[in-house]
């Protein structure tokens, strides 16, 4: 009886620890899920500045994001967006979303990421008024 439990208790131990050390290889991190959903070209449909549409400001504006952590913007407006860099994610605590936290260190806050729309936000300063850009808040709707 005795040899019975420490076989049963050694059968059991060796089940938990075989299914607790597998990883569903196809449940992707949050992190994955949402570069792959970001990872595609982005054409402009609005943008804003301290609420003022400033759309016309970006024409023909794009942004292509890859896997790999690299941007190419068609058409980009300097120095609100560069024409290529890198970047990297920042998790938004209690949210499934992530920062963007581009190769400058401009932290772009993501506020919706859908099959067909990203929006999101960050803050320019011009470093010499007007000649430079627009200083505020500025608003980026993108569609597929």
């Amino acid at each position: 009886m005795k040899t019975y439990k420490i076989i049963l208790s050694l059968v059991l131990i060796a089940g938990i620890t075989l299914f607790s050390a597998c990883d569903d290889p196809e449940d992707p991190s949050k992190e994955k899920q949402f570069l792959n959903k970001l990872s595609i070209t982005w054409n402009l449909e609005s943008a804003t500045v301290g609420g003022k549409d400033v759309t016309e400001s970006f024409p023909g504006l794009s942004l292509s994001v890859s896997a790999d952590k690299t941007y190419y913007v068609a058409n980009p407006v300097s120095p609100i967006w560069a024409a290529s860099g890198t970047f990297t994610l920042e998790k938004v605590s209690g949210s499934d979303l992530f920062n963007i936290v581009r190769d400058d260190g401009t932290i772009i806050t993501v506020t919706e990421l859908t099959e067909n729309t990203l929006k999101y936000k960050f803050p320019y300063t011009a470093p010499d008024g007007r000649v430079n850009g627009v200083s505020g808040e500025y608003e980026f709707v993108m569609i597929k």
